[in-house]
């Protein structure tokens, strides 16, 4: 996503969408076949800690760019920090076996495979294209754990080669959040499988985006909740939609408004994705330029497709609103306004588009700052509940 001008900003800014629609990857995948895990575990274990009360795992925000928080993988467990991504359904993590040459696996935790005594390979290679990078490695079976909440017999990727993006990337991996649709080793997501072996309470989690009380540090008060959500994080009934396509978590958008005006800049009703694992709130070039130009953004001449605003000027920003179905969704100047290296740089990001390719939005951590956001598996649909924000929790 611009990483000719995130660079120039020396910024890092995640996008773990695929190049393509929706996920398709560039690259040629070979899948494993799917591995029947009811097979494996025919009578599974109901557990459901502190009875169906939801897990929780604190998320580091850092420096307003990037959300982790910790998993282990095998047994014992061998603790890693992930991105975790509703934009994509895999979990991969470096592999101890990574080339010396390879800086960005070097540069990470790596998992021992001849560690954990409930490992199994796998015998199949698997290779991943982002729109900020890609990978490659190889297909393993192992026990995970996030929270207090184990899965068993979880696939997973051991990278052995990383593109030089992910040197810039804080978390050791990628744990996707997504489903099995959507999947490029055609396995079922963690979360997936944490419904189907009974570990949680409801087929439910939701993210919670603390806004840092200063940008240029990181910092922690995020959460992840898995099994239901948190009231004490939000206010107010959900905003719901349905989803739309099978594996992703988009949802039909209306239009795109500048508070104030008749006219809105989407042309014609599209898609949005939600997605932990984009930094931006993007959208197709000519509507975010529209937009960025009716908030009174100028273009950023040394780092092209972005834009800033004058910082003096920030009170009289308008709320921009996300039409859908009916029902609105507002991003305010403290989502949208990204304050890096002493510029004010707009979160809105456009990206061009192939005639063979349907456009679409990305809501990022820049919009979903504004919203506790639910995503319910088992009713199809996303919850928007506007976020309680706290200075610290």
């Amino acid at each position: 996503m611009h990483l000719a001008a995130l660079a120039a900003l020396n910024i890092s800014l995640v996008s773990t969408m695929t190049n393509g629609i929706f996920n398709i990857p560039l690259a040629p995948v070979r899948p494993p076949t799917r591995h029947n895990l009811n097979g494996m575990m025919r009578h599974p274990r109901r557990l459901i800690p502190h009875h169906g009360i939801p897990a929780e795992v604190e998320i580091t925000n850092f420096k307003n760019t990037q959300f982790y928080g910790p998993i282990t993988i095998g047994s014992p467990g061998q603790v890693f920090n992930v991105i975790f991504d509703t934009g994509s359904a895999d979990l991969w993590v470096p592999s101890i076996d990574c080339p010396k040459s390879n800086i960005a696996g070097q540069a990470h935790r790596k998992f021992n495979a001849d560690a954990s005594a409930s490992h199994k390979g796998i015998g199949q290679s698997f290779n991943i294209t982002y729109k900020s990078g890609s990978l490659d490695g190889n297909l393993s079976q192992d026990k995970v754990m996030v929270s207090y909440l184990a899965v068993k017999n979880q696939i997973f990727g051991e990278a052995m080669h990383q593109s030089e993006f992910f040197e810039e990337i804080e978390a050791d991996g990628i744990m996707g959040m997504a489903l099995e649709p959507a999947s490029f080793f055609k396995q079922p997501s963690v979360f997936e499988n944490m419904v189907e072996q009974n570990v949680v309470g409801a087929p439910v989690f939701a993210f919670y985006l603390a806004k840092p009380r200063t940008p240029s540090i990181s910092e922690r008060g995020s959460m992840l909740t898995l099994g239901g959500t948190n009231p004490e994080l939000y206010s107010g009934d959900f905003t719901h939609v349905d989803v739309t396509k099978p594996g992703y978590w988009q949802f039909q958008l209306d239009n795109v408004k500048v508070k104030g005006h008749a006219r809105g800049v989407c042309r014609g009703a599209k898609q949005a994705l939600v997605d932990t694992g984009t930094t931006l709130t993007v959208g197709p070039i000519r509507e975010i330029d529209d937009l960025n130009m009716r908030l009174g953004a100028r273009r950023i001449q040394f780092a092209p497709g972005m834009w800033s605003f004058n910082c003096l000027e920030l009170n009289s920003l308008p709320d921009v609103e996300f039409f859908t179905n009916g029902q609105v969704l507002t991003m305010t100047k403290d989502e949208y306004v990204m304050k890096v290296n002493g510029l004010c740089i707009s979160a809105f990001s456009g990206r061009t588009y192939t005639k063979d390719q349907v456009p679409y939005w990305v809501l990022g951590t820049s919009f979903m700052k504004a919203y506790y956001t639910k995503f319910d598996l088992e009713n199809k649909r996303i919850g928007f509940a506007k976020a309680r924000h706290y200075s610290y929790i």
